[in-house]
């Protein structure tokens, strides 16, 4: 028999940055609610990354790669992880799209 576990899940607002290195290059100027669950425990990690590589020219190579995280408990790792293979590999797929693989 599995322990419940208890869980209290909110919202909040969120704007979007993104940075290189430590400089914001672009901030969205849209601001979200989403979701968010707090853990009532120190929660597991879940990793999926996929990568691919180009050789256009000798002596050259592009290389792609996409990588997702996810924390979540213990009990459901194997949901999250099935979870984050998705998203990999249809961010995977986008990109690979994108750059002509």
């Amino acid at each position: 028999m599995k322990n419940d576990t208890e869980t209290r899940e909110g919202t909040m607002l969120v704007q979007t940055e993104y940075k290189e290195g430590k400089v914001v290059t672009d901030q969205s100027s849209e601001v979200e609610r989403i979701s968010v669950r707090k853990f009532r425990t120190d929660p597991a990690h879940v990793s999926v990354e996929f990568s691919r590589t180009r050789q256009p020219r000798p002596y050259e190579s592009i290389k792609f790669s996409v990588q997702v995280i996810l924390p979540c408990y213990v009990e459901e790792a194997e949901e999250a992880f099935d979870t984050a293979e998705g998203l990999a590999g249809t961010k995977m797929a986008e990109l690979a799209k994108l750059m002509g693989f």
